[in-house]
């Protein structure tokens, strides 16, 4: 579990930079990516005597979902240390960022420019601001599920919040987040797998 400290965001701060706009995150984000006691892997061998092609389907499928789940940490740890630049390199240039309406600064913000004006929109909502990164998880060949806890102070209005959402991503064959959204329930983010907007 990676936690990253209470962020104070000044009137300086509020625009993202290259370093400092985050707070720096401890290694050991704890994941569900298959890797510890991986059953699938286990029994590749067995598949493998049977029918040589659907081991390797099975293997590749694996190898990909691994690939995500890194790609998605990176890009978290990015985001939290303020490596701006980081964070793009593994997003596609035509990125959809998605808010649902129960969060601040919701809407749809697309490409990089997007992203960045979302990023500045975000920051500019809070005072205060801390997350601690629960779990991630591997939903699918292009989908990677973030649980994290968050909690701040809202700048205008000075009311706390302290609450869990979720944060799914999507991710093509090339290695490039093509889809990000923010949600308040992990039921919801699940539920844009399933209907194929996510």
């Amino acid at each position: 579990m990676a936690e990253i400290g209470p962020m104070r965001l000044g009137p300086s701060s509020r625009k993202p930079h290259r370093s400092g706009a985050f707070s720096r995150v401890s290694d050991g984000i704890r994941t569900r990516d298959r890797r510890d006691h991986n059953p699938e892997l286990y029994q590749l061998s067995y598949a493998h005597q049977a029918d040589p092609n659907l081991a390797g389907q099975a293997y590749s499928a694996l190898r990909v979902a691994e690939r995500n789940v890194d790609i998605v940490r990176s890009a978290i740890e990015a985001f939290n240390r303020g490596d701006v630049e980081a964070v793009l390199a593994v997003a596609s240039e035509d990125i959809e960022v998605y808010t649902s309406r129960d969060m601040a600064n919701a809407g749809r913000f697309r490409g990089h420019a997007g992203f960045l004006d979302w990023l500045t929109q975000w920051l500019e909502a809070w005072d205060e601001f801390t997350v601690v990164l629960l779990d991630v998880e591997t939903i699918d060949d292009r989908h990677v599920l973030a649980t994290a806890r968050q909690a701040g102070r809202g700048a205008l209005s000075g009311i706390g919040i302290d609450m869990e959402v979720a944060q799914l991503f999507e991710i093509d064959r090339d290695g490039q987040i093509v889809r990000f959204q923010l949600h308040q329930h992990r039921e919801d983010a699940l539920a844009e797998v399933g209907s194929g907007a996510g």
